[in-house]
């Protein structure tokens, strides 16, 4: 990268940056701020939104403001599993070693939740990320979950977090008890092409690049192509800038642009 007009100190576009130099959006904190209050309430809630939007940053920022001493927040990543599955994973992430039928397990969910709240003091918060993908009937463990001491108590909260067909499968038959334990329904969206254009400007400024290396023409192609979703834009901004520092370009321009794309599966 040194021999290169474009000067930067690291890789551009990483997924590996803090959430204190994420690219911050009103829309993007509001609802960050509206799953804290849901959470500190010890509510349950719902945050959707279409790939790229940002809700794995959005839950990652969550995680990281709030008082460790304060939550318990337990995360799991969903594939499409029965729920006994289901169990074991969130067993796991406990640090349980429990085994048994799934009443038995729920059972001790609650004793492990309630210990952890009523002695320890600290909130229970379990973050289900690719909920789009559970099972009906593993919604199941959500239900029975945040239905502690016949729903007298609030001990857990639960966050589910998907894609947009999480909003309608919690809308199917079957689910609508599950639906009605979410206190909070967010859903985020893809950038305009304003923010695209700051999103891309704030990424570069990163890894210290004070020039303005992409060309308007070159911009707006990246908005065509990627329409405001963020794992695109740095999929192909950084494919983009490699080819230019390849040719010793000191502007990134609609060429390499097309052939980032034409090298990527965006």
């Amino acid at each position: 990268m040194s021999s290169s007009t474009i000067n930067l100190i690291k890789e551009p576009f990483s997924k590996e940056f803090p959430t204190s130099d994420r690219f911050i959006t009103s829309f993007l904190d509001g609802e960050i701020d509206r799953l804290k209050r849901t959470i500190a309430a010890r509510e349950s809630a719902v945050l959707v939104g279409p790939a790229g939007c940002g809700k794995t940053v959005a839950i990652r920022t969550l995680r990281d403001q709030v008082s460790a001493g304060r939550y318990r927040m337990i995360y799991l990543k969903i594939a499409a599993l029965g729920i006994r599955d289901m169990c074991r994973q969130l067993a796991q992430g406990l640090g349980l070693e429990i085994r048994g039928s799934i009443p038995t397990l729920i059972s001790e969910f609650d004793k492990h939740f309630s210990k952890t709240y009523c002695e320890d003091g600290q909130k229970n918060v379990v973050l289900l990320d690719d909920a789009h993908e559970l099972r009906p009937e593993t919604f199941r463990l959500v239900r029975m979950l945040t239905n502690f001491e016949m729903d007298s108590r609030l001990i857990v909260s639960v966050i589910l977090v998907g894609q947009i067909g999480l909003k309608d499968k919690l809308s199917s038959v079957g689910l609508e008890d599950v639906k009605q334990r979410m206190s909070c329904y967010s859903e985020l969206r893809l950038l305009d092409a304003h923010e695209s254009r700051d999103y891309i400007a704030h990424r570069l400024q990163q890894v210290g690049c004070t020039n303005a290396p992409f060309s308007d023409e070159a911009l707006a192609v990246v908005f065509d192509i990627t329409r405001g979703n963020m794992r695109a834009i740095d999929k192909i901004c950084g494919m983009a800038i490699r080819l230019a520092q390849e040719k010793k370009l000191s502007t990134v321009t609609p060429m390499e642009i097309a052939s980032a794309r034409s090298r990527l599966l965006v």
